[in-house]
C-alpha cells in the first residue's frame, strides 16, 4: 500500500464471507514492530469469523521510514489510504493498542461513517498526557543513544527474544529482525515529539457516537 505523499505501508488482509461480514482493523502502540506479529495471538482466532486488516504505520514493522510530521491528522489519512487500497470496504471495528488509541479516535472523528466500533487495549488518554502521563515518551528520548549503541553494534539482537508460541520459528525471527530495524528511528522519534500536540488535539475534540456494544460477536 502506498500512501502518495508519506510512503508505503504494509497492510495484511484475510477475508472472511465476503465483504458481507464484520471487519476488524488491528492497531498496535508505540514501539515500531509489526501490528501482524504482535497480535497474531488476537486476530487469527477472529480469522475464521470475521475479515481481517493489519496495519502497520509508517516508520513501523514492515512499512517504510518518513519525514511526514506524526500528527493524528497525518497518521489518520495515511490508514485510511491502506484501508482503501485493500479494497476492504468499512465500517471497521478498530481494535488498537496503547498509542494506537489516538490514531483510531482521530480516525472516528474525520470519517465517523466508516467506523462501526472501538475496541481500545490499554489506550493512551490525551488528559494523562497533558497532566504529566508522557514520561514515558521522554525517556525514549533519553535512552536513544544507548539503544542505537546496542542497535548498531549488533548487542540488540541478543537481548532481544520474541517467544510467542502464536508464532512459529521464522516468524519469531521476523518479528524480532523489524523491532529492531525500526526502533526509535527518525519517523518514530517525530512520533514521540508530537504526542503532546496529538494529545491536546484530541482533547478539544468531539467523539461522535459509536458502537459501544459490549458484545461484538468475538471473544477478545
Amino acid at each position: 500500500m502506498e500512501h502518495p505523499a508519506n510512503g508505503k505501508m504494509h497492510a495484511y488482509s484475510q477475508l472472511q464471507g465476503g465483504n458481507t461480514g464484520s471487519v476488524y482493523v488491528v492497531l498496535d502502540g508505540s514501539g515500531g514492530g509489526s501490528s501482524y506479529y504482535n497480535y497474531k495471538m488476537l486476530w487469527e482466532p477472529w480469522a475464521g469469523e470475521a475479515t481481517i486488516v493489519t496495519i502497520d504505520y509508517l516508520g513501523y514493522g514492515m512499512s517504510e521510514s518518513t519525514n511526514a510530521e506524526r500528527t493524528v491528522d497525518n497518521v489518520v489519512s495515511e490508514i485510511d489510504t491502506a484501508l482503501s487500497q485493500t479494497g476492504i470496504e468499512g465500517p471497521y471495528i478498530f481494535v488498537s493498542h496503547s498509542l494506537g488509541g489516538f490514531y483510531t479516535t482521530g480516525y472516528s472523528i474525520k470519517y465517523p461513517q466508516k467506523v462501526a466500533a472501538l475496541i481500545l487495549l490499554d489506550n493512551a488518554i490525551p488528559d494523562d498526557v497533558l497532566s504529566g502521563g508522557d514520561a514515558e515518551m521522554a525517556g525514549y528520548k533519553q535512552a536513544r543513544p544507548l539503544y542505537m549503541l546496542l542497535k548498531y553494534t549488533g548487542i540488540l539482537r541478543f537481548m532481544t527474544d520474541n517467544s510467542s508460541t502464536w508464532l512459529n520459528e521464522e516468524e519469531q525471527k521476523a518479528s524480532t529482525y523489524f523491532e529492531i530495524k525500526m526502533l526509535l528511528n527518525r519517523t518514530i522519534m517525530n512520533e514521540i515529539g508530537n504526542t503532546a500536540n496529538n494529545a491536546l488535539y484530541l482533547d478539544d475534540q468531539e467523539v461522535p457516537p459509536i458502537n459501544t456494544r459490549a458484545d461484538l460477536g468475538l471473544q477478545i
